[in-house]
C-alpha cells in the first residue's frame, strides 16, 4: 500500500558525469586520447611534438545532456596540465555561462577537480560546449581534460510535496519503493 508521508522539504541531488572523449564535435587542434597518459581524455600535446594540441579558442561540444529539473547546478572540470593561466569557458545551448580557471597540476598524469562554477540550467536536453583558452593569444598546450560533472549544489534544498513522488511500503516483503516522474534521475538518501 501507499505509505502516508509528510515531506516539507528534502534534498534532491542530481549528478551528471560526462567523459571528455565522448565529444560529439571538436573544433581546432584537439586530440582524443585513447591510450597512455590521460587515458580516456582530451589530450594536449606539447607544440613541436607531433603538432597536435588544444590551443586557445578551440572547443569540444557535447549534445543530448539530460537535466532532470530546472535550477542551479555546479560545473566541475577534471583536468591536468602545466599552464597556470588556462581557462575553460562553459557554454550551454550556445550561451556563455562563465569561465573556470584551471590550475596547474605539475604533471600530465595528475588530474584534479576545478572549483565549481554555479550555472542556472533549464530542465530537459541541453548542449554543452567547453571552450579552451588562456591569457596568451598564441597557440599553446593547455590541459588534458578527463571529464566534467554537472551536479546540484550539496546545500540546495527543493521543496517537495507528496504529489512529486510516490512512496510504497510493503511490510510483508520488508521493502520500500519510491517513484517519481518529476525527478527521474534523482539520487535518494534515506535517514532514520
Amino acid at each position: 500500500g501507499l505509505a502516508a508521508c509528510d515531506f516539507a522539504s528534502s534534498s534532491v541531488m542530481a549528478q551528471i558525469v560526462v567523459e571528455a572523449e565522448s565529444a560529439s564535435l571538436l573544433n581546432g587542434q584537439i586530440q582524443l586520447d585513447a591510450s597512455g597518459v590521460g587515458l580516456g581524455s582530451i589530450k594536449a600535446i606539447v607544440p613541436g611534438g607531433d603538432g597536435t594540441y588544444n590551443a586557445t579558442a578551440t572547443w569540444a561540444e557535447y549534445e543530448n545532456i539530460s537535466i532532470p529539473a530546472a535550477g542551479d547546478y555546479n560545473f566541475i572540470v577534471k583536468t591536468s596540465g602545466y599552464k597556470s593561466t588556462a581557462t575553460v569557458e562553459i557554454f550551454v545551448n550556445g550561451t556563455s555561462k562563465g569561465k573556470i580557471t584551471v590550475s596547474s597540476t605539475g604533471d600530465w598524469g595528475v588530474y584534479v577537480d576545478s572549483s565549481p562554477l554555479l550555472v542556472t540550467l533549464p530542465s530537459g536536453t541541453i548542449k554543452v560546449k567547453l571552450g579552451f583558452g588562456d591569457s596568451n593569444s598564441s597557440p599553446d598546450y593547455l590541459m588534458n581534460i578527463d571529464k566534467f560533472t554537472i551536479a546540484t549544489p550539496s546545500t540546495g534544498l527543493s521543496n517537495l510535496t507528496s504529489n512529486d513522488f510516490k512512496v510504497m511500503l510493503n511490510k510483508q516483503q520488508n521493502s520500500l519503493r519510491i517513484e517519481s516522474e518529476k525527478f527521474q534521475s534523482a539520487i535518494v538518501s534515506l535517514y532514520n
